[in-house]
This record gives structure tokens, C-alpha cells and sequence, in this order.
């Protein structure tokens, strides 16, 4: 399917886009470089609780954008811009976030487990309460993250 006509759907909001991705489950699915924010006026840019999981969505522009509670897992993500966004409880589990940007955004209890977050910009980002077991942090900018109770093991 074709970047528009997969962008329409995602237009009519995550519900109808989360039917149609269980309906086809198999389907490899590429929005990479896309800018998620021309989508809605300022004010309306919610996709809450989608599910973007196994998607290449490399070099995409999430600005802004309320991703709270959405599956990202195994999601490639490398270069995409998160600047601002809310990624609330977002799932990105073993999701390649290397050189993602991610400044300012709210992470708070989202789960990482096993993402690759090398090289990633996480400048005065909220990880409060975040899952980060076995993700890799290679050279990331955590300067003033804040990482209150965020799960971190060795």
C-alpha cells in the first residue's frame, strides 16, 4: 500500500488504523521519512495508543506529537524526531533508536527493553519510572534527563 493512502488511514485516527494493521499483520509497512505532524492542525496532533510495531518509520518527524501509549516495539526509528512529544507508557521495546531525537520529550514509564538507543539525543527528557533493561545507551545524551525511579539494571 502506498504512503498516501496508508497516511489517510492513519488520519482517521488510531482506532481505525489499529483494525487495519490486525487485519494485516504480516505486512511490512514503511513510513519512514514523514512528517506525522502536517497530519492535523497544531492542536489535534494525538495519536494515542496506535500501533505502529514492526514499522520502518526511520527519519520521521514526531514533533509534538501525543504518542502516549503506543507500540513501538521493533520499530525502526533510527534518526526520527520526537522533539517534544509525549511518549507516555509508549512501548519500544527492542525498537532502533540510534541517533533519534529526542530532546524535551515525556518518557515517563515507558518501556525500553532491549532498544538501542546509541548515539540518541535524550537532552531534558522525562524518563521518570522508564524500563530500561538491556537497552543500549552508547554514547546518548542523557544531560539533564531527569531519571527519577527509572529502571536500570546492570
Amino acid at each position: 500500500m502506498e504512503k498516501e493512502k496508508l497516511f489517510n488511514l492513519i488520519k482517521e485516527g488510531s482506532e481505525a488504523w489499529n483494525r487495519w494493521k490486525s487485519e494485516h499483520p504480516n505486512l511490512k509497512v514503511d513510513l519512514s521519512e514523514l512528517d506525522f505532524r502536517s497530519f492535523y492542525p497544531l492542536w489535534q496532533y494525538d495519536l494515542q495508543g496506535i500501533d505502529f510495531s514492526r514499522t520502518d518509520l526511520s527519519f520521521a518527524n514526531f514533533a509534538g506529537v501525543n504518542l502516549s501509549g503506543a507500540n513501538l516495539k521493533w520499530v525502526n526509528l533510527e534518526r526520527t524526531q520526537f522533539y517534544g512529544a509525549n511518549l507516555t507508557e509508549a512501548d519500544l521495546s527492542y525498537a532502533n533508536l540510534r541517533y533519534a531525537s529526542l530532546t524535551e520529550a515525556i518518557l515517563k514509564k515507558a518501556k525500553f527493553e532491549g532498544a538501542s538507543l546509541d548515539d540518541a539525543n535524550l537532552d531534558d527528557t522525562d524518563l521518570t519510572e522508564a524500563f530500561l533493561p538491556r537497552a543500549s545507551l552508547f554514547q546518548a545524551n542523557l544531560s539533564s534527563a531527569n531519571l527519577t525511579k527509572a529502571y536500570m539494571p546492570n
